[in-house]
């Protein structure tokens, strides 16, 4: 699985678990490291630790999204590389895109700087 890889897949770990696009930033012992795509900011994205994590994206940069969306750099999630291989290998179609190399270079020095991220979890994927 490649850096910048964007994929599709029914999300447990979310608010309220849905479909919803993820993000992988890192590649490291067998496990993903993720970010979610959002389609509009969260009241909670304007707390102060918050401001400045929501990249914007779009739509006519990443032509697999439907509209302008934000890729949220303040949380990451760790994923089984195995699990989403799987994913993969049933439904081809989930991996809807890539991350175009600019975008991604601002994805993760927004990572890199994020506060709410801790800094094992940078130094593992190789974030810093």
């Amino acid at each position: 699985m490649k850096v910048g890889s964007v994929i599709r897949i029914f999300d447990t770990d979310s608010f309220q678990p849905k479909v919803k696009m993820i993000v992988v930033v890192g590649d490291s012992q067998g496990q993903l490291a993720t970010i979610y795509i959002n389609t509009e900011l969260r009241p909670d994205d304007f707390l102060p630790a918050l401001q400045g994590t929501q990249l914007p994206l779009p739509q006519d940069k990443c032509g697999f999204l439907d509209h302008d969306s934000f890729a949220d750099c303040s949380d990451i999630t760790e994923r089984s590389k195995g699990k989403i291989n799987e994913i993969l290998q049933k439904e081809k179609k989930r991996l809807i895109g890539t991350i175009p190399q600019k975008i991604m270079d601002e994805i993760i020095r927004l990572i890199s700087v994020s506060e709410t991220i801790d800094k094992a979890t940078k130094t593992k994927y190789d974030l810093l």
